[in-house]
């Protein structure tokens, strides 16, 4: 077999892969159903394997003779470069490979194919013709041959997604063997040219389920707000017994029935809908019966919600919909795009803490997990399909589309089209998905709409983002918002000051590079101007940044170019509102206006009237404790508590004590909106700033009035100015004492250059002021008596 014929065969996105499914929870028996022992068993632990340089001829003569060879232990899931197999890159729109390899995009590459074979044995104790076994590869970059027992099984790119293959044909009684060869490039490694490190290997888990043949394979359910339900089943169980109960958000069966039939529809009275704020979960539990026999009980849990668009506005349940949003990389310092559970537990509650409802997926489907803690803890996700191409798009001095990837370029469709199929597929029956995107900056053309009209033809009722097809006239047809990224909020004024025609969100945003995020609120207080503007995704989450030990054996957060890897684009993988570590992510300062920002009460004071405004879309205030504090002078001077009973969208007026308002000193108002011990909002109003009078000490003046300097004496306290640069030093002060100890190392100088932040390459700001800084740096003093 040719491995890198098919690796660079653009027709060739799988081999023998099972369609993509919904993960729902499947048990053999009741008592496993109560143990949570599913059907599926973690295969992590235990693989060794072989690093090649590149791709091997004869795979098969290899994987006979591989356990001569000496094989390593090696960890999955891991990326292959944080194991010490060749090198850890970074770039942002380039490839890793540019320079090295004159490829015209899209074709085979020229140099080394570096791949990995994996090894693993399990062992079966039986085999009857009841059992069936699938295998699953959860992420691996970026081809997947699949053998068992020395038996080619199948081929995938499906990368992010989950890769299933039927492997009951190629078992046996006892031990059987796993080889997965892992190739770094393929096809797809056009389509993964996304803002992140680049790396091979599998990095998230491979699991082997066992089930019964007549298994279900699959559940569909849509479902409507008026609590209307179908569920669609499918798998080789047509005409056995199935039972379904439907479980409430508040643990009650709502819903009970027994049928034969793959497909049904029932409507629930009363039904509670999902939202962000209320994120209310159903939970069907679906038994199958071969004659009297339980075979399986699969659990699939789900919400009642609705998103539509109607005249130019985005609504969800009836709400026009307002994003409060973040993209988010997934990620973790040491062990790169193999998150765990807990790293997704810490993402999702500190941005739920810290005001964030909405979260893009860029630029490739989440793990698994984190789209059911979405569901559960209430964000509407933008699930975002694996495809971005940015360099074919530019080179080192032009931006163009006449190489760009996919384009009209029939060759990508079945590569492209599955992306986003097997995306929605996997994850269609999450509520907290509110948007499905094509991609991410990969220009425009008749692939990208073929993406669109395959997904509109599963789901007609999906709605679908894509940013780079707003950028042209015509091309609008890809998106059914209309999507820009990092537009100036000035600039997005005057654009919907007369666009009315689609929902406008902006995808990327307040660029979180560096010391940043300081004019998010434009963007925010467009929401009340303009119907059709939705809000945005900040860019982004957090730092990639990776720990390693530097020259002294300390370890460091490094980033590209600190692995001498070339081309590289230096720290702009270091985007985040928070630090790569996670540590002291509820001090960041970036953080901290975030959620000032997006929070989701305003407060306006005029005289003594308070008024405050509820912005939740479905929760009334009543849901808070209100705790006022009133300080003088930096000392607490009183302290009360108020529940309001303000409705979403409206406004309440709340008079304070009018004392308070003729105190002298410094009076400030603290106001904090607690949800639990949560600050979900807070405000401070400075009522008075009166001096108060301090004692004043009297000290003698004392001034010296040298011939190059004069020196200035007043208690402990002694200053000193040159009079002139004739002394070396610029005119001006140059020594600070207090009690003879000296605060100043150097002369003061004045500067009108500010120091220059990250995000300041790309706005060329120390190119266009540059005169500035001479005139900071190159200073003399004209003296005149």
């Amino acid at each position: 077999m040719d491995l890198l014929k098919i690796l660079f065969d653009k027709s060739i996105y799988e081999i023998n892969l099972l369609q993509s499914r919904s993960t729902f929870k499947s048990y053999s028996s009741i008592s496993n159903y109560k143990q949570h022992l599913t059907n599926e068993i973690i295969l992590n632990d235990g693989w060794q394997g072989k690093f090649l340089k590149t791709i091997p001829k004869d795979i098969d003569l290899l994987l006979r003779e591989l356990d001569s060879c000496g094989l390593d232990d090696v960890v999955v899931p891991l990326s292959l470069e944080l194991q010490g197999y060749d090198q850890i890159k970074y770039v942002n729109t380039q490839y890793e490979f540019d320079g090295y390899d004159s490829t015209s995009l899209g074709e085979t590459l020229k140099i080394n194919n570096p791949c990995y074979i994996y090894q693993r044995n399990f062992e079966l104790s039986e085999l009857t013709e009841r059992d069936k076994y699938i295998i699953n590869f959860k992420g691996f970059e970026s081809g997947l041959f699949l053998y068992i027992n020395d038996r080619f099984v199948g081929y995938s790119e499906n990368l992010y997604l989950d890769s299933e293959f039927d492997i009951t044909p190629f078992l046996k009684v006892g031990s059987n063997k796993i080889n997965a060869i892992v190739a770094k490039y393929s096809s797809s490694t056009w389509l993964l040219n996304q803002d992140f490190f680049r790396f091979m290997g599998i990095f998230r888990d491979v699991s082997i389920s066992k089930y019964h043949k007549n298994h279900i394979f699959d559940i569909d359910i849509k479902t409507k707000n008026n609590g209307k339900t179908y569920i669609e089943l499918s798998g080789d169980i047509q005409n056995l017994k199935k039972e379904i109960e439907i479980i409430s958000p508040t643990n009650e069966i709502v819903y009970k029935t027994s049928t034969s039939l793959n497909n049904f529809e029932f409507i629930l009275e009363n039904v509670m809908l999902w939202d962000a704020e209320n994120p209310n979960i159903y939970t069907a539990i679906i038994k199958t019966y071969l004659e009297d026999e339980l075979i399986e009980i699969v659990e699939e849990k789900y919400g009642y919600k609705e998103v539509k668009i109607e005249n130019g506005v985005l609504f969800f349940n009836d709400k026009r919909l307002k994003l409060f949003g973040i993209n988010r990389h997934e990620w973790n310092c040491r062990r790169g795009r193999n998150v765990s559970l807990d790293d997704m537990m810490f993402d999702v509650k500190f941005l739920k803490s810290y005001n964030v409802n909405a979260i893009r997926t860029s630029h490739y489907p989440n793990h698994a997990t984190f789209y059911e803690l979405a569901d559960q803890y209430g964000f509407y996700i933008m699930d975002e399909a694996c495809l971005e191409t940015h360099s074919s798009l530019t080179t080192y001095n032009t931006i163009g589309y006449d190489t760009q990837i996919p384009g009209d370029n029939h060759e990508w469709d079945i590569i492209c089209v599955n992306k986003i199929k097997r995306m929605y597929l996997r994850d269609k029956n999450h509520p907290s998905i509110f948007m499905y995107s094509l991609g991410n900056e990969s220009g425009y053309g008749e692939v990208l709409q073929k993406m669109y009209s395959t997904l509109k033809e599963l789901n007609p009722d999906a709605l679908i983002h894509y940013e780079w097809c707003c950028r042209v006239k015509g091309q609008e047809v890809c998106s059914d918002v209309f999507s820009q990224m990092y537009a100036p909020a000035n600039k997005i004024d005057n654009l919907l000051s007369s666009y009315e025609e689609k929902p406008y969100l902006i995808c990327e945003y307040a660029h979180a590079m560096g010391n940043s995020l300081g004019a998010i609120d434009k963007y925010v207080s467009l929401l009340d101007k303009y119907e059709n503007y939705h809000g945005g995704f900040i860019w982004d989450y957090i730092d990639q940044a990776l720990y390693m030990k530097n020259e002294n054996q300390e370890e460091v957060l490094c980033y590209g170019g600190d692995f001498l890897d070339k081309p590289n684009d230096h720290d702009f993988c270091c985007n985040g509102v928070i630090f790569a570590d996670r540590k002291d992510a509820y001090k960041s300062p970036k953080a901290i206006e975030m959620k000032y920002q997006y929070q989701q009460f305003t407060f306006l004071l005029v005289d003594n009237k308070l008024t405050i405004t509820n912005n939740y879309l479905f929760t009334n205030a009543n849901k808070f404790n209100f705790a006022f504090t009133v300080y003088k002078n930096s000392s607490i001077l009183c302290t009360f508590d108020k529940k309001l009973d303000i409705c979403p969208g409206e406004s309440e007026n709340v008079e304070l004590d009018s004392s308070m308002f003729s105190l002298d000193g410094e009076i400030i108002l603290d106001i904090k909106v607690l949800d639990n011990e949560n600050v979900v909002a807070y405000q401070h109003f400075i009522i008075s700033d009166t001096p108060t009078e301090h004692k004043k000490e009297k000290y003698k003046l004392n001034v010296i009035d040298g011939r190059y300097n004069i020196g200035v004496k007043v208690g402990n306290l002694d200053l000193l100015f040159a009079k002139s640069s004739f002394s070396f030093f610029l005119g001006g002060l140059i020594s600070l004492k207090v009690n003879n100890e000296e605060y100043l190392m150097n002369e003061i100088l004045p500067t009108i250059f500010r120091p220059t932040t990250n995000n300041d390459f790309a706005n060329y700001f120390m190119y266009d002021n540059n005169f500035l800084l001479s005139y900071s740096k190159y200073l003399r003093l004209d003296y005149k008596s």
